[in-house]
């Protein structure tokens, strides 16, 4: 009878856990979506950094040839070379 008891509560402890996993579903779902979201926005933000690197990378290739059109009063990319 013991042994009877033991595993009807066994089986209770069991029926309660999967009930406790099955309500913690949809918060994993809901996490899953946000950081799936959060994820891709900061690849966005990378690829946003990324292009601005670029830009200020190539803005400092130039900026020689800039300063001296600007002090020789030229326009700017009017230089033929």
């Amino acid at each position: 009878m013991k042994l009877n008891n033991y595993l009807h509560s066994l089986n209770w402890d069991l029926s309660k856990t999967r009930q406790a996993i099955a309500a913690l579903e949809p918060l994993f779902e809901v996490r899953e979506r946000t950081v799936l979201k959060k994820e891709s926005e900061l690849r966005q933000a990378n690829e946003e950094l990324r292009e601005v690197s670029i830009a200020i990378s190539t803005l400092r290739q130039h900026e020689g040839e800039l300063l001296s059109d600007i002090l020789e009063g030229s326009d700017i990319g009017d230089r033929r070379h």
